[in-house]
């Protein structure tokens, strides 16, 4: 009285792709559907997962006449991972370089400003100006709210 748990949508697409993995070959819609069958996977979802496996790029589609060929070929899996390790370290090497040029240009805008007594002095006046605006313009406020227009 075991209930048998079905298979989960990886695991489907695992076995799909397995059937192409396992011969190098290109197979219609009918020879994919009998031999995942064969392997474990319901017959009436292998279309569902077949397709998302072609949107996703591990499974080519093409269509010559009236019927649709599949194809996956072993070296194309590690030849994409391999070009996307290729990828990933340009795209690292080109935000390290990003990196040191805004540091450079961080450490250039910090030239001229290094703390020093007239520039805390400076500093202090503008805070203090600062709050006097803020003052005056609550002032104004109070004064417009009693303004007759």
């Amino acid at each position: 009285m075991s209930k048998r748990k079905g298979l989960s949508l990886e695991e489907k697409r695992d076995k799909v792709l397995e059937v192409f993995t396992d011969s190098a070959d290109v197979f219609v819609l009918k020879d994919v559907e009998k031999l995942a069958s064969k392997k474990g996977v319901v017959l009436q979802t292998i279309k569902e997962v077949l397709q998302s496996l072609v949107d996703d790029g591990m499974v080519h589609q093409e269509k010559i006449g009236s019927s649709n060929y599949f194809w996956c070929f072993p070296a194309e899996a590690s030849t994409k991972i391999l070009n996307d390790v290729e990828q990933a370290k340009a795209n690292i090497a080109a935000a390290q370089s990003r990196e040191q040029e805004v540091l450079g240009m961080v450490q250039q805008a910090k030239q001229g400003k290094e703390d020093s007594s007239e520039r805390e002095q400076l500093m202090k006046e503008i805070s203090e100006l600062q709050s006097q605006v803020e003052q005056q313009a609550q002032e104004l406020q109070q004064f417009a709210d009693s303004d007759p227009e």
